[in-house]
């Protein structure tokens, strides 16, 4: 900053305000997406975290493998792509 500044001297006066931005990823219902895409065979999905995904990343991400490796994981139903058809 000390150095733009030099160059563009009205920029010193003006400062730096901290802040930050985020895009948040949500679906419908406030709850992630997690499992097989009824529509198409073979992918997996695991998005609408947003925020809390750092968090629940290791976890969800083994559920995802056993999804994968094993099949049907019952703790990941809640967050079935799936659910949205009935609505």
């Amino acid at each position: 900053l000390e150095t733009f500044a030099s160059r563009v001297p009205a920029m010193a006066e003006l400062g730096i305000r901290p802040g930050c931005a985020g895009l948040y990823d949500m679906s419908p219902d406030d709850l992630p997406v997690i499992g097989a895409m009824p529509d198409v065979e073979g992918l997996v999905v695991s998005a609408g975290s947003s925020g809390h995904g750092f968090k629940t990343g290791p976890a969800v991400g083994e559920a995802v493998a056993r999804l994968v490796t094993e099949g049907a994981q019952p703790i990941l139903a809640p967050f079935s792509p799936d659910r949205f058809r009935a609505a």
